[in-house]
C-alpha cells in the first residue's frame, strides 16, 4: 500500500518566501548601484568634453590674440578679452571666477547631458552643466621698442559644476559663481587647468 505523498508545510512555504525575498532585495541593490554608477560615469564623461570643449575655445582664441607692434589686441578675442592680470601676491580665488561667457552661435555657459551649448535665453532645453573660468594673464615679456612689460600668456582654469540629482541647473542663470558654495553633498565638479599662449605677431 503506497504511503500519501506528504505536501509543503505553511512554515516551509514562508521561509522559501523568505529566503527568496532576500535573495531578490539583494539583486535590486546591486542593480540600483550598477544605476547609480553608471550614471555617475557618464555625467563625469560630459563634464570632461565640457571643460575640453573650453579649453579648445581658449586656445583657438588665442590666434586672434599677437599684439602687432607691442599694441595689446587681447580685447578684440571672444573669450581671453575677459581674463585679468595676475598678481602673485594675491593669486586668483574663488572670489574670482566669472560665468563663462555666452557668444551667440559659438558659445554658452550651459549645457546638456550631452555636452551641447544651451544658450541662457532658452529656459525650454534642461541645462545639465554650468561653466566658470578663472583666468589671469601670467606671464611678462619685454618689449625693446617700449622698454615695458606685457602679458604673453593667459592661465585658465576650467570648472564644471553640476547637480548630483541630474536636476536642471539653474543656478548656472541666477547665481553668482563666487556664490555657488562648493558642497559635494549638492554639487559634482570637474576642474581643467590650461596655459594659453600668445600668438607672435609676423610683422
Amino acid at each position: 500500500m503506497k504511503r500519501a505523498s506528504r505536501g509543503y508545510t505553511v512554515i516551509e512555504v514562508m521561509m522559501a518566501l523568505a529566503i527568496l525575498a532576500v535573495g531578490a532585495t539583494g539583486v535590486i541593490a546591486l542593480q540600483k548601484v550598477a544605476l547609480i554608477g553608471n550614471s555617475n560615469a557618464r555625467i563625469g564623461d560630459g563634464a570632461r568634453q565640457v571643460a575640453s570643449t573650453w579649453a579648445e575655445r581658449l586656445k583657438t582664441d588665442a590666434l586672434q590674440w599677437n599684439d602687432p607692434l607691442g599694441i595689446s589686441d587681447i580685447g578684440e578675442t571672444r573669450w581671453l578679452a575677459g581674463s585679468g592680470t595676475y598678481d602673485p601676491v594675491n593669486p586668483p580665488g574663488p572670489a574670482q571666477w566669472v560665468l563663462a561667457p555666452e557668444v551667440p552661435g559659438w558659445s554658452s555657459p550651459v549645457a546638456d547631458i550631452h555636452g551641447a551649448d544651451v544658450p541662457i535665453a532658452d529656459t525650454t532645453t534642461n541645462g545639465v552643466f554650468c561653466t566658470h573660468l578663472q583666468m589671469a594673464r601670467a606671464v611678462q615679456k619685454p618689449l625693446s621698442l617700449v622698454g615695458a612689460t606685457h602679458p604673453i600668456a593667459v592661465r585658465a582654469l576650467v570648472r564644471v559644476i553640476w547637480r548630483r540629482d541630474l536636476a536642471p541647473i539653474t543656478e548656472c542663470r541666477t547665481t553668482a559663481p563666487a556664490n555657488i558654495e562648493e558642497n559635494d553633498a549638492r554639487y559634482g565638479f570637474y576642474y581643467l587647468s590650461t596655459v594659453v599662449g600668445q600668438e607672435e605677431a609676423s610683422n
